[in-house]
C-alpha cells in the first residue's frame, strides 16, 4: 500500500503503533497485555531484564516458583518498570 493510500484512509483504519497498543491496554486495565507487547521490543534500555523477566513470569510462573522466586513480585516489578519507561 502506498503512502498516498494510507493517508487517504479514515483515521480509525490507520495502523496502530505498538506504543499506542501498550498505552491502550494499560488504560483499559490490561497491564499483562501491555507488558507482553513491550517485552517483544528489541531495545528496552535499562528496563529490559525486568520487563522480559516479568513477561516470562506471566507465561511460565511455575518455572520461577521452581527457582524459589515469587512470580507475582516479578510481574509487579515489570509493571513498575513499564510504567516508568513509558509514563503510563
Amino acid at each position: 500500500m502506498t503512502n498516498a493510500a494510507l493517508m487517504s484512509r479514515p483515521v480509525e483504519d490507520k495502523m496502530e503503533t505498538k506504543i499506542s497498543q501498550i498505552r491502550a491496554a494499560w488504560a483499559q486495565g490490561n497491564k499483562q497485555k501491555a507488558l507482553l507487547i513491550a517485552a517483544k521490543f528489541p531495545r528496552l534500555g535499562a528496563e529490559r531484564k525486568v520487563i522480559t523477566t516479568a513477561a516470562s513470569a506471566i507465561l511460565c510462573p511455575g518455572f520461577y516458583v521452581s527457582m524459589g522466586k515469587v512470580p507475582a513480585e516479578l510481574i509487579n516489578e515489570g509493571f513498575t518498570a513499564l510504567q516508568n519507561k513509558y509514563d503510563l
